[in-house]
């Protein structure tokens, strides 16, 4: 950092304009803390930002073996950033305003997953088993992949909700093109998952399409019945 002025140092700027100041960047540098003998902090910092195509959620979806891949991050350094950053999200996760004791509508479930699920390059299938009050029991992720149709197994969706004695499931998945909308194999995949969960009792409650920013819910549209 000796060929940074003082006051434009990453840990100085905070001290001096407050932490609002930092770039992504120079938040990174500070998580890293220190260079190697070729390139300072920040210099590391730029190239995990790159890694993480620009965002903080792409950083974290790097994981220990994509971040340990970067020249001058190692396991150490790679355990400050991922520990940052999932503080960060379950800060938000927390801050979101859903009540998980009593689940009212697909806008809460799109809140409550938007944290796992912002920013994935990649198709990823999630269950959220509610008790008979629509309290959130748990949220696991059931697959991931690119067809939700083949991707999905049934019988140990099943076995996950009749272990953790729940009463109705919401499906969510992702769209990483950006529209939320379902297509064919969603609509098979939906009714399968219904028929399915109905035959040990357990109600299909929605199935919660999000992308980045949107959502869709079977539920709500009048085009599907739940």
């Amino acid at each position: 950092m000796k060929d940074i002025l003082p006051e434009d140092r990453p840990r100085e700027k905070l001290l001096g304009r407050g932490v609002s100041s930092l770039t992504n960047a120079e938040l990174m540098a500070i998580f890293i803390r220190t260079g190697t003998g070729r390139r300072n902090a920040l210099d590391i910092a730029h190239s995990v930002m790159y890694a993480g195509e620009g965002t903080l959620a792409g950083v974290l979806n790097l994981g220990l073996e994509g971040l340990c891949a970067i020249d001058g991050i190692g396991p150490d350094k790679a355990a400050c950033i991922l520990a940052a950053l999932e503080a960060g999200r379950r800060f938000f996760e927390e801050n979101n305003g859903v009540d998980p004791r009593h689940i009212t509508s697909p806008e809460e479930i799109f809140l409550m997953m938007i944290p796992d699920m912002k920013y994935l390059d990649h198709e990823e299938a999630w269950g959220v088993f509610l008790n008979s009050r629509n309290g959130v029991i748990k949220k696991e992720k059931l697959s991931s992949g690119s067809d939700l149709t083949t991707s999905l197994d049934y019988r140990a969706i099943i076995r996950k909700a009749l272990s953790c004695k729940a009463s109705t499931l919401v499906l969510v998945h992702n769209h990483p093109s950006g529209s939320p909308q379902p297509g064919r194999e969603d609509v098979l995949a939906t009714e399968a998952l219904r028929k399915s969960l109905s035959a040990v009792n357990i109600t299909l409650l929605d199935h919660v399409v999000i992308s980045d920013g949107a959502y869709f819910s079977f539920s709500e549209d009048q085009t599907f019945y739940l």
